[in-house]
């Protein structure tokens, strides 16, 4: 069996017993990246590196070297799974975007200097977008980077209409045939900060050219994700469990799911993974449940996966399987900084424990 902490394994059975496991029905080549942390045992400085794990939990490869201070962070993949873009921070001002192979034997540089590069998204080809600022605070445009060329440029930088000034682009997503990019914006509406709009804007990768598809009114700055078909967003707190709403691009269309944290769209566009507490039982027995929802958008109805009874539990959904089958997710109880990984069988809520540490929305490679 791969190694993991007891106390991480013994979560990941409590949420589930007896999982069973179909190898034949997953891909053959089905592979999660994420971040774990390393301390250097002779300096006692703490870093954060690369590993790959099988969809099984089986294998582990470390991908990045641990370097004191250093972090990697926010992987994404190549279109054939053979390589991953990163971020880079600490070691130098600002944060740079660099490449490694799957197997952790090659690493470049693609981008270089003061600036915050972060958040890479690779296309279809081997052109990779961004978020970058020229620095802390100032906001994010949308840049694009070859990594066969190193070529670099900016693209787009969303703006407030009320006074032109700049605000960070988010969540940027390739169309399907990697002309065009979809992102986010939450401008402020007025100089007080008292309403805030969700704008969704389509960018033309070859000049550049934005087009907002679709724009509503939010109560507070939120945080918006696109679904890979560019048809629906989602705006919500990226920090806490606020109202998610729902914004149809093609007609403008503003829709209240409710309470919940880190949606994540499925490859298709038609589901929405996120998470949310319940109140359970009756004061003064009650708890409050952290739990996994699925939303079906088109037709409104929305499930609860989960039915732990564990009120230190917490989760966050990351990303889907390419069937739209399973969730990764990563869970951990209140107040314990470690993370460990899990896939979620969204038919029979069962769990399949991976290897400890912190993944992003880019994370599971299963196409």
């Amino acid at each position: 069996m791969h190694s993991q902490s007891f106390r991480a394994l013994a979560v990941a059975l409590a949420l589930t017993c007896c999982a069973t496991v179909h190898a034949q029905s997953q891909p053959a080549d089905s592979a999660v990246v994420f971040g774990r942390d390393v301390i250097n045992p002779r300096t006692g400085e703490s870093s954060q590196a690369l590993f790959v794990t099988d969809r099984w939990g089986i294998s582990l490869a470390q991908v990045t070297s641990p370097r004191d201070g250093v972090r990697d962070a926010e992987a994404s993949w190549s279109p054939g799974g053979t390589h991953l873009v990163f971020a880079r921070y600490g070691g130098s001002p600002g944060s740079q975007l660099l490449v490694v192979d799957r197997q952790g034997e090659r690493v470049s540089r693609l981008t270089s200097g003061q600036r915050d590069d972060h958040n890479p998204v690779w296309g279809p080809g081997s052109l990779i977008v961004f978020e970058s600022a020229a620095s802390d605070p100032e906001p994010d445009c949308l840049r694009v980077v070859d990594w066969q060329t190193r070529r670099q440029r900016e693209l787009f930088c969303a703006v407030a209409e009320y006074n032109g000034a700049r605000t960070d682009v988010q969540s940027p997503m390739w169309s399907a045939d990697g002309n065009s990019v979809y992102v986010a914006a939450s401008p402020p509406a007025g100089r007080l900060g008292e309403a805030w709009y969700g704008d969704v804007y389509r960018v033309d990768v070859a000049t550049g050219s934005a087009t907002r598809l679709a724009q509503t009114w939010l109560d507070e700055q939120s945080h918006g994700i696109i679904a890979p078909d560019g048809r629906t967003a989602v705006f919500h707190d990226e920090f806490s469990e606020s109202g998610l709403i729902r914004l149809d691009v093609a007609d403008g269309t503003r829709t209240s799911l409710g309470r919940g944290g880190t949606p994540v769209f499925s490859s298709d566009g038609r589901q929405l993974a996120f998470v949310r507490t319940i109140t359970v039982g009756t004061w003064p027995d009650s708890l409050q449940l952290t739990q996994v929802f699925v939303a079906d958008l088109d037709t409104g109805v929305q499930r609860q996966v989960t039915n732990h009874r564990d009120p230190t539990l917490r989760f966050s959904t990351l990303d889907w399987s390419a069937q739209g089958t399973h969730v990764l997710v990563q869970h951990w109880n209140e107040g314990d900084l470690h993370r460990q990984l899990a896939i979620l069988d969204l038919a029979t809520a069962e769990f399949w424990p991976l290897p400890q540490g912190e993944a992003s929305d880019e994370a599971w490679f299963d196409r």
